[in-house]
């Protein structure tokens, strides 16, 4: 399994991967994922970092890191979503890592990671605080 940046090349693997995500798990990235100029968008938009795992030619998981904005500049979200039929594979934990290294690149200081736990549980959210020395 390949753990990539995005790319424009993605746009239609990118909407079949939504395509089978549970419309719940979408809203996750709080955007339209089936909007046909979202991939574009994502790919010109040099504030996040969005990654896809790719395994055998299908994209089977997403993450993005997201920036807040002025006075938020230092904090992030972290959205990620693994295809249902490749959870508890360790797909969520490679784009995680890699969501949490792109969040220290770019000079984050704190992520928000919201997560669905199961169905009696419907939704963690979870603050971390980020220091420079995990790149090490």
């Amino acid at each position: 399994m390949e753990i990539r940046s995005i790319e424009s090349r993605d746009a239609k693997e990118l909407r079949a991967f939504f395509d089978r995500i549970p419309e719940g798990d979408r809203t996750f990235f709080k955007e339209d994922v089936l909007d046909a100029q979202i991939v574009p968008s994502w790919v010109q938009d040099t504030r996040a970092r969005r990654s896809v795992a790719v395994d055998g030619g299908q994209i089977v998981g997403c993450v993005a890191v997201i920036p807040g904005v002025g006075w938020s500049s230092h904090v992030g979200d972290l959205r990620l979503v693994v295809d249902p039929t490749r959870r508890r594979q360790g797909v969520g934990r490679q784009l995680a890592r890699r969501g949490l290294l792109d969040a220290l690149r770019l000079g984050l200081r704190k992520i928000v990671v919201e997560v669905v736990a199961d169905q009696m549980f419907p939704l963690y959210s979870v603050s971390l605080c980020l220091h420079q020395e995990a790149l090490t």
